[in-house]
Parts: C-alpha cells; sequence; structure tokens
C-alpha cells in the first residue's frame, strides 16, 4: 500500500481541499481517502459518507479493500462497497471469507451480473448456498435481472419447489412480462401469487386450491388465531400439505401484528394441529345450554389439568418461545403466566366469553367482562371479575377449590400480600382493574362447579376424599412410616399419575 501513496503530493492535495468541494474532490482524488485521521478529524466525514465515497470510487477492489481494513468497516458497511467489486473478486471475498452472515451474502449475491449469479447457483447451490434460499437472492434484484434470470430458469440446478418460490417472489411487472405458456401446471398456479413488501411472505388465499401451496412452506408464515371456524378448517389442511410452514402467535393479542412491542412466537404446524385438536375437543364438551359462568369453570379446569408451570422459570436454560406461545404452551403442556393467560384468553374468547389480559407488577391474569353469575340465595348478577389460570393450577391438577376464581380486584390484592406483609403487587393495576368489583361467594362457587360436575352433591371437590383418605393412611400406619409413605403414594397416583411417578 505504501507505493501507492506520495505523501508530498498527498499534502498539497489535501491542502487544496479548501477551495473545492470535500466530495468531488475526494472523488476526483481518492488517494485522500488513506489518510483517515484527516477524512474523521479534520473533514468530519461520517463512516457512511466514507462508505460512498469509497464505494463510489476509481479504486481498484484491491485498493477498496484496503480502506475496508484501514477503517475497520462493519460488517454492513464493507458489504455495500463490496458489492461495487467486479463479480469475480465478490466470489472470491465470498467464499474465502467466512464472517458474512446469510443476509450479507445474499446482499452481495444479488449484486451479480445475472449470467454469472446463474453459474454461481450451479457450481455452489449445495456447498456454499446450502442454507441460503434461493429466493431471497432473486427477490432482491430489480426487474430487469429477475426476467433475465427467469428466461434462463431452465439452466439454474433447482427444483420444482425452488422454481416456485422464485416465481412468487418476482416483481409485479416481471410476472406480467412471463410467457405462462412456457411453465409448468405447477409453476403457472404461483404466478397470481402475492407477497408482503419485504417478499418473505405469502399473503395467503384459503379460498384458492391449497394444493397450489405446497413446497411454498418456507414462504408461509401465518398467525391464525382469528379465522373462523371455516378458515381454521382449511388452515389444518394446508398444514399437512405444507408441513413446514410457521405458525406464529402473539405476546398481546390486543396489539396489531405488527406492532414491534407485540413479541412474536414461531411454531411448528404439527404443534399447532395438537394444540388445536385439544382446543377444539373442549370447546365440543361445552353443552350448548351451559352459562358462560359454567363454561369458564370447565375451561379453567382443563387448562389446570392440562398444564404445568415451568419448572425452568429464571433458570439458564429457561426458553420463553416454549413457554409463552400459545399453542406451544398447550402442545408442550408447560408455560408461564402471560403464556397460561395467553391460553386462557383465546379459548375463552372462542366459546363467546369476553375477556382480556391484565398485567401487574411482573405477572399477568384476566378480567373476565360482563359474566353473569347465579348465586346461593338464587339471586343473578352480572360484574367484571378476575381469573388467575396459573395460580389456579396447582388446586386444579389435585381436583381442589381453585383459590383465584371469579374474585374482586380488592380480594386479588390480598392474595399478594406474604406472610411477612410484603406487597409484591402481582395483581395490581388500578386502571385496569377499578371496575373489577364482583367476587363469586365461596357457597356460589361450589354449586357452579357442582353444576358441571366438578364437585359433588355436596359441593365438595374431589380433593377433599384425597385429603381424608390420606389422613385415614396416617393412623393406620402411624407405627410404619415407610409404609406409611408407600400408601401416600400409591394414593396419590390414582389422582394424579404422572405426578406420582416424577
Amino acid at each position: 500500500m505504501s507505493s501507492f501513496l506520495d505523501i508530498d503530493g498527498l499534502t498539497a492535495k489535501i491542502n487544496n481541499l479548501n477551495n473545492d468541494p470535500i466530495h468531488n474532490q475526494i472523488k476526483n482524488d481518492p488517494s485522500i481517502l488513506y489518510n483517515k485521521e484527516y477524512i474523521y478529524d479534520e473533514l468530519n466525514l461520517s463512516e457512511n459518507e466514507v462508505v460512498g465515497l469509497i464505494a463510489e470510487s476509481k479504486l481498484s477492489d484491491e485498493g477498496k479493500k484496503d480502506l475496508i481494513d484501514i477503517y475497520e468497516l462493519s460488517e454492513y458497511n464493507a458489504v455495500s462497497i463490496i458489492k461495487t467489486y467486479s463479480d469475480s473478486n465478490k466470489e472470491k471475498e465470498l467464499l474465502e471469507n467466512p464472517k458474512y452472515n446469510i443476509s450479507n451474502k445474499i446482499d452481495i449475491l444479488s449484486s451479480f451480473e445475472t449470467k454469472n449469479l446463474i453459474n454461481f447457483i450451479n457450481n455452489y447451490k449445495e456447498s456454499f448456498l446450502s442454507d441460503i434460499k434461493i429466493y431471497r437472492i432473486i427477490g432482491q434484484l430489480n426487474s430487469e435481472k429477475q426476467l433475465e434470470f427467469v428466461s434462463n430458469l431452465d439452466t439454474v440446478n433447482l427444483t420444482e419447489s425452488e422454481k416456485k418460490e422464485i416465481l412468487v417472489v418476482m416483481n409485479k411487472d416481471v410476472k406480467e412480462k412471463i410467457d405462462v405458456s412456457k411453465l409448468t401446471p405447477t409453476l403457472r398456479a404461483v404466478i397470481s401469487f402475492e407477497t408482503n413488501e419485504f417478499k418473505n411472505r405469502i399473503v395467503l388465499d384459503l379460498e384458492r386450491d391449497l394444493e397450489d401451496y405446497r413446497g411454498l412452506d418456507s414462504l408461509i408464515r401465518v398467525n391464525p388465531t382469528q379465522y373462523t371456524d371455516e378458515q381454521r378448517s382449511r388452515f389444518i389442511k394446508l398444514c399437512k400439505i405444507c408441513p413446514d410452514l410457521t405458525v406464529i402467535s402473539l405476546i398481546d393479542s390486543s396489539l396489531d401484528e405488527n406492532d414491534t412491542s407485540n413479541f412474536q412466537f414461531t411454531l411448528t404446524a404439527a404443534e399447532y394441529i395438537q394444540a388445536e385438536e385439544w382446543i377444539q375437543n373442549l370447546l365440543n364438551s361445552l353443552k350448548s345450554e351451559y352459562t358462560k359462568a359454567q363454561k369458564i369453570s370447565i375451561i379453567d379446569n382443563a387448562i389446570g389439568k392440562l398444564i404445568d408451570y415451568s419448572p425452568v422459570y429464571e433458570t439458564e436454560v429457561f426458553n420463553a418461545t416454549d413457554c409463552k406461545s400459545l399453542y406451544r404452551v398447550i402442545a408442550n403442556r408447560c408455560g408461564v403466566c402471560n403464556g397460561i393467560s395467553g391460553v386462557a384468553e383465546y379459548i375463552f374468547k372462542r366459546a363467546g366469553i369476553d375477556c382480556e389480559i391484565v398485567h401487574g407488577i411482573e405477572h399477568t391474569f384476566l378480567k373476565l367482562i360482563g359474566i353473569e353469575f347465579t348465586l346461593d340465595n338464587g339471586e343473578t348478577v352480572v360484574g367484571n371479575t378476575i381469573l388467575d389460570p396459573t395460580w389456579n393450577l396447582t388446586a386444579h391438577r389435585f381436583s381442589g377449590k381453585p383459590p383465584l376464581f371469579c374474585i374482586s380486584y380488592e380480594e386479588a390484592r390480598r392474595f399478594d400480600i406474604d406472610s411477612d406483609g410484603k406487597d409484591w403487587e402481582c395483581h395490581k393495576n388500578d386502571e385496569k382493574l377499578k371496575d373489577a368489583t364482583f367476587s363469586l361467594d365461596e357457597k356460589s362457587l361450589r354449586n357452579l362447579y357442582k353444576s358441571v360436575g366438578l364437585a359433588d352433591n355436596n359441593g365438595e371437590f374431589q380433593i377433599k376424599k384425597l385429603t381424608d383418605r390420606s389422613e385415614q393412611l396416617h393412623k393406620e400406619y402411624a407405627s410404619q412410616p415407610l409404609k406409611d409413605l408407600e400408601e401416600q403414594f400409591l394414593l396419590l397416583s390414582n389422582y394424579c399419575p404422572e405426578f406420582a411417578t416424577h
């Protein structure tokens, strides 16, 4: 690099900058760029400006590479310069430098001339390109290059599914120019598909022939939580046609999918189908004559029977996607409060029960809205109330009385205070819960659970039989502690087999 520079000449050129526009001067004499300190300290150029000047300069590819090193440019900014290399030097850079991520690689490859890009794909599809979807490269080409590429589609080493993906992401004006008569029927069918603005997702139309989507799994990413029963049925069929499609669920169903604060969780089609089958079976078990209160009791109980609270929460192996994603919580039978509450909210709304997720201090639960209850004295009341499906899990698992079932805000806040008097504020949300004033009294609660078969004729929950029998065993084997322990586990296994075998 030193032989390239004439220090005395460079000094003279820099001194003349005061009389000429800086950028034009550097464009005309890019050797000035080799003085990093002057560029940054004296001319106060930003890194983005420097990158633009290097990219536009008449320097050789080797000279540009030297400047990338001198300025210690990020990979992102380096790519903008590498895209101006000759295609042969771009190829060399890609193959010899493993530091570039997939997005960087795609960005560089999309700058190749079409002929050279085709050659690169044919030569390196099974090696360098093994983790890159070809359609992502083609989707970034301009219309002229896309049309040239699709005109030579038969010369590219691609599967039928890869060709379908490429045709889907073509620009609209390119699709209009394609001679569809030269395409196979399966390729012809996908020309009419629309994508989102980023060309990484098909705009799904469940009314069309679902077979048209076969092989396009990587372009299907769907949030099905708002589907009607008919749409849901069609989507389940699509999941079986495209088993590798991506299903998404949102951390907060009240927010828009595109809201950046609304975290998205992904899961597989198989997990979605498994979860939906369980949900549908639960909904089918709800008799048409049941009141909303009765449906709430059955749904809350079913969630408690199925789902455990994550035993690895707040450990290094905790996975938020596994424990907060609506469908995965059901499929894995394990979750944390916002995931469990998301499950309850989704099923309640499917059952026609108005509710919303509410956040306290590091805790999530539900507010039920406008629910009608029949009290023990025969009176009917309507009110807003609180249900905490997470704090009810253990009671339901052992067929006990749920502690936070349809209680008022005032009562919920009492549960937040521990034995030492510390208020953990788990349910504190004055703004959202000021109108959650209804509490179902114990006798009315027992009558409710009795009406759906979750308590006996006396309103007693099944756990009473368990505790009564346990006490009896303690007395019988008071002098045989090991035998007592054995009998206790046998008893417990009848009520909760999966717990007793842990």
